[in-house]
């Protein structure tokens, strides 16, 4: 609703019960969201658009890079380059290890490709249909 997909008004509310959704409880859940209250959005299936979001996740990948930014074409940086955290979870050419935490702030998606930023850098969450964090 925020960014105006179901219209304004009563157009919005025909909208959100076509879609099966109650307009009262959407209405509260975006208010909440705004006041700084976690939303709930009874029975509404996540956007396919926010497969990935701004959350803490777990690396899955053998060695995953570190780049400067989103996307291959950014270079990838070496271990000095990281947080002092990232450099102790990762191996010796900065890559991080399975089975670390890390905290993504930001999301972009490029295609088909998902990266997402943490302190130390960029990484890529999903890559060629690669899954890399849970």
């Amino acid at each position: 609703m925020i960014a105006g997909k179901y219209g304004n008004g009563q157009e919005r509310r025909e909208k959100l019960k076509a879609a099966g959704f109650d307009p009262d409880e959407v209405q509260a859940a975006v208010n909440r969201a705004l006041t700084a209250e976690e939303p709930e959005l009874p029975g509404a299936a996540r956007d396919p658009a926010d497969k990935y979001v701004c959350k803490t996740y777990v690396t899955k990948a053998s060695a995953l890079n570190v780049r400067t930014g989103p996307g291959t074409d950014s270079r990838k940086k070496a271990k000095a380059e990281l947080t002092p955290d990232g450099q102790r979870h990762s191996n010796d050419e900065g890559q991080l290890l399975p089975g670390t935490r890390v905290t993504v702030s930001q999301v972009r998606r490029a295609g088909s490709d998902w990266w997402g930023l943490i302190p130390s850098g960029w990484i890529a969450l999903e890559w060629h249909g690669a899954v890399y964090v849970k």
